[in-house]
């Protein structure tokens, strides 16, 4: 059950995520046609709607990923209450163990809708001892929700209204004795020795970010954390169970939202179904108030409910055809059964004291019967009337990539391999037998990156296509789920050979969902729900690295994407410079890839290039050295895979081609 398990911590506080706004624009990847005012804040033309963006709205952001002022703000215990006298509540969290703080990083300049935070080491404490410690493994967010946030009845536009899940696994688990003063530590540590040691995990809801220059509190935003438990079989980067998603057809809040602005949502039920979860956390929409508080907006007291009409799932040799029994709209008392009410939540501290989780027992015995195989549903009154804000998807079916964002590297002679694992659900279980497609994504522009509204003196770089060549890319186009619901894809990747040209690689996003003749207009999956995969040019390093052909062109496109590290520490695109920094640069460059102090910071160069320049780096020690560059997965390398199909050409969808500032 992941972070909606019991029992659970709560904390809240504020996040700084000072992220590098350079190297988000691709066309800055072209040391050919990079201009030094790429480095310079974005300018508005006076009069116009029109931007210089040159460098963006942060361009000396240093990736850095902070957790500030973050303390307890609720506790859950085993039975579903709150202690308040609990000892957890005396405690605050720090997220900067050591002194260095995590770092947040895009796969891609492509790919910006999936930032992943790296290196991040936990630690509650009473101000004197570590009670507990932890390192959040890679994880990238989730469930974006982009204008989310209103202010005087106006969506805001971009980051600053956006809001985000992360949600990851916690590993390197340490226990101080004052854990067992609490009787939810104690609890959590005793559910996560249960499962191995390491079954716990971290979830970090986000928003209230803000991006205005001009401001003091640039960077920084609000977060709400949950500290809960797993099993050590469950994904590491959801919460597995069921899944509400909204109507957005029509809506002005799509693709994100229904017209009511009810975002995606995750519930749970337990196996006894007396306990049914729901996270209400990243669906109801916000507000900003008259004192600059963020709340959520108030639809009056929420029902969650469990429909009397059931859906219907049919698999049609080998395609499923579901049908909804019920869809959002009006509703009568008689159509379905109380699970509980949520009420109060439209309040300054409701969202900061449970993350907006909700845990209904006691369930009557009619609700409780239906949780097996009837959809779930939120339902409010609006002008005397009822209607379903939101409901389960139909049929109750889910399917979710875990780790959805990886990195190959390629080899110049055959094909090297890669998987990643699908979760197929129906009702929060196990779906078995579901039939599963996966295809590569159409041909064509980035999602973010190139081509902004209102430009005014663009770079001149060209913005290449992804997802090309097709032919150098093999995945399996059709799989059925086992009888725990999993279904392991497999790729094989062959050498791109370096169609973006000024930028390593090449990115390829494929797309996955039940094969099915259709799904009642509810689908489980919002927007960018696919498996991305940066594909790395194969490399062999020269025996004898030359500065200008070879280093050079690397360390010269770091000078230009990263002005807190060019102008902060040295000039990275200067031989001798960088000759004199030979040690420093060396340490970075093989710290582990998890390390926070990693280098390159975007970790976007294959291992060949890494190879070559921590060999070359070597060379300026006084006593040179062999060095080891960061372990890369091994791969298999084969001669051209026989056994998968070239997936077909897939038509884009208005969403999918849509384009977002951060």
């Amino acid at each position: 059950m992941s972070y909606l398990s019991l029992p659970r911590v709560t904390f809240a506080g504020t996040f700084q995520a000072d992220t590098n706004t350079v190297n988000n624009d691709v066309r800055h990847y072209d040391n050919a046609t990079f201009e030094a005012n790429f480095q310079k804040l974005q300018q508005a033309v006076p009069g116009t709607p029109n931007m210089v963006f040159n460098g963006w709205w942060n361009p000396d952001g240093t990736n850095a990923f902070r957790l500030l002022d973050c303390v307890v703000s609720g506790a859950t215990g085993e039975d579903g209450t709150a202690d308040a006298q609990d000892y957890v509540h005396t405690l605050q969290l720090n997220a900067q163990l050591g002194g260095t703080a995590a770092k947040i990083v895009d796969l891609d300049p492509y790919i910006q809708m999936a930032s992943a935070l790296w290196g991040m080491r936990i630690a509650l404490t009473d101000g004197a001892k570590v009670v507990m410690s932890a390192e959040l493994e890679t994880t990238s967010f989730r469930d974006l929700y982009f204008g989310r946030l209103s202010d005087g009845g106006q969506p805001v536009g971009g980051s600053p209204g956006a809001s985000a899940r992360f949600t990851g696994k916690l590993k390197n688990i340490y226990w101080g004795a004052s854990a067992q003063k609490s009787g939810v530590l104690a609890a959590l540590q005793r559910r996560a020795q249960a499962a191995g040691g390491d079954g716990l995990t971290l979830s970090l809801l986000t928003y209230g970010y803000q991006r205005d220059p001009t401001l003091d509190d640039r960077t920084f935003g609000v977060v709400v954390g949950t500290l809960g438990w797993r099993e050590k079989s469950e994904p590491a980067m959801f919460a597995p169970g069921r899944r509400f998603a909204p109507i957005v057809t029509g809506s002005d809040n799509a693709p994100f939202a229904n017209a009511l602005g009810f975002g995606y949502m995750n519930a749970a039920v337990s196996g006894d179904r007396s306990v049914a979860t729901v996270d209400l956390g990243m669906s109801l929409p916000l507000q900003r108030m008259a004192d600059k508080q963020i709340e959520l907006q108030d639809f009056g007291p929420i029902k969650v409910v469990v429909m009397k009409k059931p859906d219907t799932v049919v698999n049609n040799g080998g395609k499923l055809v579901v049908t909804a029994g019920s869809a959002e709209g009006p509703v009568t008392a008689d159509q379905y059964e109380l699970v509980g009410t949520v009420a109060g939540y439209a309040t300054s501290n409701w969202l900061m004291t449970n993350g907006g989780i909700v845990d209904f027992a006691n369930i009557p015995a009619a609700a409780r019967t239906l949780l097996v195989d009837h959809p779930l549903a939120l339902v409010i009154s609006e002008n005397g009337a009822e209607q379903i804000a939101m409901r389960e998807t139909a049929g109750g079916i889910w399917l979710r990539a875990d780790d959805f964002v990886h990195r190959v590297d390629t080899v110049t002679d055959g094909w090297v391999d890669a998987s990643a694992t699908l979760y197929a659900m129906q009702y929060g279980l196990p779906f078995d037998k579901a039939p599963i497609a996966v295809s590569l994504g159409p041909r064509g522009q980035p999602q973010v990156g190139g081509s902004l509204p209102n430009e005014v003196n663009a770079p001149q770089a060209p913005v290449n296509d992804m997802n090309f060549p097709p032919e150098c890319v093999y995945v399996s186009p059709a799989l059925t789920s086992d009888a725990a619901g999993e279904a392991v894809v497999l790729f094989d990747f062959a050498d791109p050979g370096n169609p973006r040209h000024y930028i390593e690689g090449q990115i390829y996003e494929f797309h996955y969902g039940f094969a099915a003749d259709a799904t009642g207009g509810l689908s489980g999956m919002p927007l960018w729900e696919t498996i991305v995969f940066h594909v790395r040019d194969a490399f062999d390093p020269p025996a004898v690295p030359s500065w200008e052909t070879d280093l050079a062109p690397i360390f010269v496109q770091y000078a230009n994407l990263y002005p807190a590290m060019s102008r902060g520490l040295f000039n990275f695109a200067d031989y001798s410079t960088v000759a004199a920094h030979a040690q420093m640069l060396l340490f970075a460059f093989t710290r582990p890839i998890e390390d926070p102090n990693y280098m390159p910071v975007s970790r976007d160069l294959s291992s060949g290039k890494i190879a070559m320049i921590t060999n070359w780096l070597s060379g300026f020690l006084p006593e040179p050295q062999a060095t080891s560059p960061p372990i890369v997965p091994a791969r298999t390398v084969r001669a051209k895979p026989q056994a998968r199909l070239s997936p077909p050409n897939v038509t884009p969808s208005a969403a999918s081609t849509r384009k977002f500032v951060k």
